[in-house]
C-alpha cells in the first residue's frame, strides 16, 4: 500500500451533485497556486513520507493546466503512482484522456452513483453526466490506467449497489471499488439522503459479495466499523490532504458522536454523524465497545 498526499487545485465543477461534501462551500473556497503545488511536491519527496499523489477538486479535469500539473509531477521521478479524482465526463474525450494519461496519470478515481442514467443524474443533476462518465471508464480502461470507482450510498442508490458493481465490472477493467457513506455536513439531513445503518447493510454485502466473485477489492468508508467489521476486510493508506481550511470548518458540522466512543479501542472508526443521529438515534442495539 502506498501513502497518500491530496491536493486541491481547483474548485469548478459541470455537475451539481447533491451529495458532494463541497456543495455549500465550493465558491468560498480558493485551490492551491501553482507554485505552492511546487513546493508541497519538492518537500513531499524531501521528507519521503507520502510517496503517491491524488489531485482532486471540485473537478479536477476543468483545471486549464491539468496537464502542466500533471507533468510536474511525473517530472519528479518519485511518485510511485499519479492519481486523479473525477467524475470522469471530460474523459469521455478520447484525445483529452490519453493526454492525461500521456501527461503521467496512471490511476483515476471515478464517481458513479447509479448503474442507470436515472439514478445517477438523480444525484448529479446533470444531464448526460451517466453516459460521459461511461465513456470516460471505458477510455480510461483502452488506455490501461487503473481505475477505482467510488460510489457515496444514499437513500437514493442503496438499493443499487449490487448493480453498480456489475455495470463498472462489465464496463471497465475495474480494480477496486469505494463505498462512501453519505456525510450532510450539517447537524440535519434536510435531503433525506441519509440510510439507516441496518436497511443499508444487506444491499452492501451483496454488492461486496458480487465484487469479490469479479476479483474486485472494495474499500468502505464511514461506515462504523463495528457494525460493518467484516466488509472492513481492506485497509486504507494513510493520507494527507492539502485543502483551504474553510473547508474543514464547514466539516465539522458533522459533529461525529457514538456511545462508546470512551470505551471503543477503534480509533479509527469516524463514528456516527450528529445529522444520523438526530434522524435515526444512536444505534444502541447494533453498535457495540471493540
Amino acid at each position: 500500500m502506498n501513502n497518500f498526499i491530496i491536493l486541491t487545485i481547483g474548485y469548478k465543477c459541470n455537475n451539481n451533485c447533491i451529495n458532494c461534501m463541497l456543495a455549500n462551500c465550493l465558491d468560498k473556497l480558493d485551490p492551491i497556486s501553482y507554485n505552492e503545488y511546487e513546493h508541497i511536491l519538492v518537500k513531499t519527496k524531501q521528507d519521503a513520507i507520502y510517496d503517491s499523489l491524488i489531485l482532486s477538486g471540485g473537478e479536477v479535469t476543468l483545471t486549464p493546466d491539468l496537464v502542466k500539473f500533471i507533468s510536474y509531477a511525473k517530472k519528479l521521478n518519485y511518485f510511485k503512482h499519479i492519481r486523479i479524482q473525477t467524475n470522469g465526463r471530460l474523459l469521455a474525450d478520447f484525445d483529452y484522456c490519453k493526454s492525461i494519461v500521456e501527461a503521467g496519470v496512471d490511476e483515476f478515481f471515478v464517481s458513479v452513483y447509479g448503474a442507470t442514467p436515472a439514478k445517477h443524474e438523480a444525484l448529479t443533476k446533470a444531464m448526460h453526466s451517466f453516459d460521459q462518465t461511461i465513456g470516460g471508464l471505458r477510455n480510461i480502461c483502452s488506455l490501461g490506467a487503473k481505475i477505482i470507482t467510488n460510489t457515496v450510498v444514499t437513500s437514493i442508490n442503496y438499493q443499487d449497489l449490487e448493480n453498480i458493481v456489475d455495470l463498472v465490472y462489465k464496463t471497465a477493467q475495474v480494480h477496486e471499488v469505494f463505498f462512501t457513506n453519505y456525510l450532510p455536513m450539517s447537524t440535519y439531513d434536510s435531503l433525506d439522503l441519509l440510510v439507516k445503518n441496518e436497511e443499508v447493510k444487506p444491499f452492501l454485502f451483496s454488492a461486496i459479495e458480487l465484487a469479490s466473485k469479479f476479483n474486485i477489492k472494495v474499500f468502505l468508508d464511514g461506515f462504523p466499523k463495528c457494525y460493518f467489521k467484516h466488509a472492513y476486510c481492506q485497509s486504507y493508506p494513510r493520507a494527507q490532504i492539502f485543502i483551504d481550511d474553510k473547508f474543514w470548518s464547514e466539516y465539522q458540522n458533522n459533529y461525529f458522536r457514538c456511545i462508546y466512543k470512551e470505551t471503543c479501542k477503534d480509533e479509527s472508526c469516524l463514528q456516527l454523524p450528529l445529522a444520523y443521529i438526530n434522524k435515526y438515534g444512536w444505534d444502541r442495539a447494533i453498535l457495540k465497545s471493540e
